[in-house]
């Protein structure tokens, strides 16, 4: 049986009496033409007449310290409204760590070699890591939520690779449940009395990126020969088992501030190879341009080495010869993208907190160097008018006009052709159909109220080991799917929802003008490692995550979502 659950709709976010930045209403999309001379890069760089004029302070972070007033209520305190904060708080990546048990292991925290390893105040303990193969979750028997805490006393994440060996596991019942699902195996599952199949609602993305400080992807007419070469659709009918739908947009529809007036860019080879001879008479187009694949399944791309290839056949038919190279993920793939190395590649993005934030400045508020970098591979804004738009959303309180900022760069950005949105998927997960408890999120895979009848052991099988489990420094699901369950934050998300609720704080006020935060903490909550959660806790992992300086802000590590989210570290 297939189990569909759709999205709850998001929680109407503070409005507070703040001046509001003015922006123009949304225009209907419109392919450029071919012009008889590129744009140059520095053009693009320039504010257009839609977004609001650059202000100093937009740029940097807009946290500014997190101070204890008593032992139990801390105060944050930002330079700048912040919208999505309290949706930021329940991402896993701002879970707190035991202070005492980052402090032993040093930088060899949340790795296989740390003593200790990972050190939450979650509903389950990190048991054990045998490293490439299980990572075992034990029941916490001091988690404050005693209703909602674990239901199985013991929860093994078991590494199967390859797709095809995860799911006859499942069928034999050697696992109780499974993700990364293959599309043919949807279809067995769903024949299948005896397993259940579960589809997230669709919170994600997958698309080709363009690196523009490559050579010939700075030029509008060779990033518009790619968008209009691929045939999504026919992609879409041969790799996926109608779980998913052409985008046209880098964040999902479910999410407000989509644009509805957005048109994609078809699929036409007429277009594509025009396109890709004014870019020709302008920009030199290598003999072979350099196309990363993923070695591994992701949630968004079940058979990316099918992908890779329909794709290459895509572009080899407008006159563009890719080579696909597909290097270990973790080692090489991440890094190389995220650091600005390759010329075209495929990733994807699955949201964090149910916010336009989420995905649009995670993408093209200058973060990342996979879509534009100087020559030592070091981040920039892909679009100066993009990224002051983005950053001018997110400290907008007002939800309206937060909505029409969205809706204003989805549609700036597929002008631009920054990257090439390719699909949106319904991530499947099947289970035993006698397993209760696990409730569909578009957020996170949260197993710790799922029961198996007659055991108090979950087995649930996935692609991945995890690259590490210090939550403020990981990106990958592998390695979240554990960090969800070992740590906890301020806030978290309703089951099943990108609501917010109360987690390790209980309550919390904001000042008028949106700058001072005041949060009360959960009272009688220990670390696992037994040390108090308390606000000095609170602090020492803010002032860790914001400061470079901090003694267990380690070097080399990139805390990615701390940039990403807080906008930029302490200088």
């Amino acid at each position: 049986m297939t189990v569909r659950i759709q999205n709850r709709g998001l929680p109407m976010l503070l409005t507070l009496a703040l001046t509001a930045l003015a922006v123009s209403a949304c225009r209907d999309a419109a392919e450029p033409a071919i012009p008889p001379t590129p744009q140059p890069a520095e053009a693009l760089a320039q504010p257009s007449e839609t977004a609001p004029a650059a202000a100093e302070e937009v740029a940097g972070s807009f946290f500014v310290s997190a101070d204890a007033v008593d032992p139990m209520t801390v105060q944050l305190s930002l330079n700048r409204p912040n919208a999505p904060l309290l949706q930021n708080l329940a991402m896993g990546n701002f879970a707190f760590s035991s202070p005492k048990a980052v402090e032993a292991a040093g930088d060899k925290y949340g790795t296989a070699d740390g003593s200790p390893i990972a050190v939450g105040a979650g509903p389950y303990k990190l048991g054990s890591w045998k490293a490439g193969e299980a990572l075992i979750l034990e029941a916490n028997p001091d988690y404050w939520d005693k209703e909602g805490g674990p239901k199985s006393k013991t929860i093994e994440l078991k590494v199967i690779k390859d797709g095809t060996t995860r799911f006859l596991a499942l069928e034999k019942g050697e696992i109780d449940g499974m993700n990364q699902v293959n599309p043919e195996d949807i279809v067995k599952a769903e024949a299948n009395q005896d397993l259940q199949v579960v589809m997230e609602p669709a919170n994600n993305v997958g698309y080709l990126g363009f690196n523009q400080a490559i050579k010939p992807w700075e030029n509008l007419n060779c990033r518009l020969a790619v968008a209009h070469a691929i045939d999504k659709q026919s992609i879409i009918e041969a790799l996926y088992a109608g779980d998913a739908i052409a985008a046209s947009q880098m964040m999902p529809p479910s999410l407000w501030g989509y644009n509805g007036s957005v048109t994609d860019y078809p699929y036409d080879t007429v277009k594509a190879a025009a396109y890709l001879k004014a870019c020709q008479a302008e920009s030199t187009l290598p003999a072979e341009v350099t196309f990363y694949v993923p070695p591994i399944q992701r949630f968004y791309y079940p058979k990316p080495k099918e992908l890779g290839e329909l794709i290459q056949a895509n572009l080899a038919a407008v006159g563009i010869n890719a080579k696909i190279e597909s290097p270990d993920w973790k080692t090489v793939y991440i890094p190389d993208v995220n650091g600005g190395k390759v010329d075209i590649y495929l990733l994807g993005w699955g949201g964090d907190n149910g916010d336009p934030d989420n995905f649009l400045c995670q993408f093209f508020c200058g973060g990342t160097a996979q879509f534009n970098s100087d020559a030592d591979g070091k981040p920039l804004a892909p679009d100066a008018a993009i990224d002051t738009l983005l950053r001018a959303a997110a400290a907008e309180t007002d939800q309206a006009k937060r909505k029409t900022l969205y809706e204003d760069a989805n549609l700036k950005i597929h002008d631009a052709v920054l990257a090439v949105p390719l699909v949106h998927r319904t991530p499947p997960l099947v289970f035993g159909a006698d397993l209760t408890g696990y409730t569909a999120s578009p957020l996170q895979t949260v197993l710790t109220r799922v029961v198996v009848p007659g055991s108090d052991r979950l087995v649930f099988g996935h692609p991945e080991d995890a690259a590490k489990l210090d939550p403020a420094d990981v990106t990958d699901g592998e390695s979240l799917l554990a960090t969800w369950h070992i740590y906890e934050g301020l806030t978290r998300y309703k089951a099943g929802s990108t609501e917010v609720e109360p987690a390790l704080a209980t309550a919390w006020t904001v000042s008028d003008d949106g700058l001072t935060w005041t949060f009360t903490l959960r009272e009688g909550v220990t670390f696992h490692d037994g040390e108090p959660f308390n606000a000095d806790a609170v602090v020492w992992n803010f002032n860790r995550w914001f400061d470079p300086a901090h003694p267990q802000h380690f070097k080399d590590w990139l805390f990615d979502y701390w940039s990403t989210m807080f906008q930029g570290f302490k200088s």
